[in-house]
């Protein structure tokens, strides 16, 4: 699938959980899952003085750096919500040669 088509397909699910709520806080998570070969989207909003409310989004199944670095690129022209990675230690973006995670989350091995 193409990366443009895919950005759009995750735009279109974060449409409807994106309040705009004034003090909210959201966030896109990315986790590398490995073992099946997949990146899993979440997103994930905070309200204002609430819990952190998370959604998974997408799953892409095209397993490959440069094609998810394509994506997040074209998704910036809907959203430029902060961006979290799990399991991408060690990893870097093809483009710049730059670490993806720079520190493991307190949850991950």
């Amino acid at each position: 699938m193409k990366p443009a088509h895919e950005a759009k397909l995750i735009a279109d699910k974060i449409k409807p959980l994106f309040k705009g709520m004034h003090g909210d806080r959201y966030q896109i998570q990315i986790i590398n899952n490995d073992q099946v070969k997949q990146y899993v989207f979440f997103f994930m909003r905070q309200p204002k003085n609430g819990s952190m409310i998370v959604n998974p989004i997408y799953t892409m199944d095209d397993y490959d750096l440069e094609h998810l670095e394509l994506v997040l690129h074209d998704l910036d022209h809907y959203y430029e919500f902060t961006r979290e990675y799990r399991g991408f230690m060690g990893l870097l973006w093809p483009s710049t040669g730059k670490k993806i995670q720079s520190h493991k989350g307190k949850n991950e091995l």
